[in-house]
């Protein structure tokens, strides 16, 4: 049975960049899994845009959408060969950004009471989880959550400031769902800054392979 590795952060945190090293490293015996978007055509459908994310769209087909992706995936892991599967946000990640918006969407007051809408429709319309991953790698930032918010906003050029409010309520409330990520028994912290891209993929790498005899 291959070994399913999810990287997990908040955004900017170099998920995507580990992901395509590890490939480089591991060679033939690693395969990326595509993107949500990549993985589901009906991504094609929707403009897929801050405002369609956020809001702009009818929420049970937004919230059908995210999880029909995410158990499309499932099956696309459970049907490719290879010793190593890179994932870039495992599952739990994935719902944690999923309740994050939902939150915002709906104007919900916690984070407890999205997580509890999402475990309702999940029942509702899927009976189960889709798997998760067999080790989870979670990457921090050395600096404050607010820093890091105020780096991305930035980096994207937000310049409206209610999508600069929906946003930085958005991270928050992520970066709180990530710590739960924390406590899991098969999840590994790797604070990232200000070590540089070579330090973090190293610290991966033998984290990985301690985990399992892949390297």
């Amino acid at each position: 049975m291959p070994t399913k590795i999810s990287l997990n952060g908040a955004d900017n945190t170099g998920k995507t960049t580990q992901i395509r090293l590890l490939k480089e490293q591991f060679g033939k015996s690693a395969v990326i899994v595509p993107s949500l978007p990549e993985l589901n055509s009906d991504w094609q459908n929707v403009p897929g845009d801050f405002a369609w994310y956020f809001g702009d769209s009818q929420h049970e087909a937004w919230l059908k959408l995210m999880l029909d992706s995410l158990f499309i995936r499932d099956q696309f892991i459970k049907s490719i060969p290879g010793e190593i599967i890179l994932i870039d946000r495992g599952v739990k990640m994935s719902l944690i950004y999923i309740a994050a918006a939902l939150k915002e969407r709906l104007k919900l007051s916690s984070m407890t009471s999205a997580g509890n809408l999402l475990a309702k429709f999940i029942a509702r319309n899927y009976g189960e989880l889709p798997d998760q991953e067999d080790f989870l790698i979670l990457l921090k930032q050395s600096e404050s959550h607010e820093e890091n918010i105020l780096t991305t906003i930035k980096r994207c050029q937000f310049d409206d400031a209610e999508m600069i409010s929906i946003y930085t309520r958005y991270q928050a409330d992520l970066n709180a769902g990530l710590e739960s990520i924390t406590g899991l028994p098969n999840c590994q912290t790797i604070v990232i800054g200000p070590k540089s891209i070579e330090e973090v993929n190293t610290e991966i790498r033998k984290k990985i392979c301690a985990y399992a005899p892949i390297c």
